[in-house]
């Protein structure tokens, strides 16, 4: 059985990675050291379950490619491994042991899914299972909305990018693709198939007798409460696209191969970065 295995849990913002994180965790997959863990805040008041220095970690990677979590970097970013000055690999996978200092750990930022190329190879001999949580982008633009007053179009564009680097970077590795009302309607067999999936892969699952009346005490479907009206923000090509291609995965995938999808629209980079260049609005969320 793999000694080592690290759960990085991944996708747009609010799309249910912190309800997941908690369900792999309470599969008994430890988070990094409590003292760090991002409390709870009002727009996501049963907590986060994500490191703070490793967002904090994220930022600066993002800072240094000239972006940011809320203004993501091109497609092409990663191309030709880019040098970020000060940000060694090395360190940070120091970093990383230090706050999940067990052997098989759950990590959850969805910044990461802009990062993953650089997390590789920090980890590149650590065996590592992706988790893609997957929620309908008009649901996430309708929460970050009320969350932070994004524009639909700013919000959806965001989804888009955040999609199609993970789809990228994933190539050839395990991935359980996981549909966010999935989740919400019957954890417990959410958790059967996830357990399966990571037991696999070597980890450890503590499949308790307690553990289905934990599960569905997080797990609360009344959180699925964002459906605004299709013809509100309608979906461009391009992320109709994506969607559409991630509707195909529903499970595990031991070796991910991307969908074959259209180039994305120039528009996209042009309403990320007119948006970034207002000024922020901070409003109970984070960035």
């Amino acid at each position: 059985m793999t000694e080592q295995l690290g759960v990085l849990v991944i996708g747009m913002h609010r799309s249910g990675t912190s309800a997941v994180t908690r369900a792999v965790n309470l599969l008994g997959v430890p988070t990094c050291v409590p003292s760090d863990l991002m409390p709870a805040l009002p727009s996501n008041q049963r907590g986060h379950w994500e490191s703070r220095t490793l967002v904090d970690l994220n930022n600066t990677i993002l800072h240094a490619l000239g972006r940011s979590s809320w203004c993501p970097p091109p497609l092409d970013v990663w191309a030709g491994a880019p040098q970020l000055p000060g940000l060694p690999p090395e360190h940070a996978r120091h970093l990383l042991e230090r706050l999940h200092p067990t052997p098989q750990w759950v990590w959850k930022d969805p910044r990461t899914s802009l990062t993953l190329p650089f997390w590789f190879t920090a980890l590149h001999d650590v065996p590592v299972a992706l988790v893609l949580c997957v929620r309908h982008p008009l649901e996430v633009a309708a929460s970050i909305r009320r969350r932070d007053g994004t524009p639909w179009e700013v919000a959806l564009c965001m989804w888009e990018r955040y999609l199609r680097h993970v789809l990228a970077a994933a190539v050839g590795r395990p991935v359980l693709v996981t549909h966010y009302e999935t989740l919400l309607a019957d954890p417990v067999r959410w958790a059967r198939h996830t357990a399966t999936f990571l037991t696999k892969l070597g980890a450890r699952i503590d499949w308790r007798a307690s553990l289905p009346a934990e599960l569905g005490a997080f797990v609360d479907p009344g959180l699925h409460h964002e459906a605004p009206p299709p013809d509100e923000a309608p979906l461009s090509p391009g992320q109709r696209a994506v969607y559409e291609a991630l509707c195909h995965y529903d499970g595990p995938v031991d070796s991910f191969q991307p969908p074959v999808l259209p180039a994305e629209a120039p528009e996209t980079e042009l309403t990320l970065c007119r948006h970034a260049a207002r000024p922020r609005r901070h409003a109970g969320g984070r960035r």
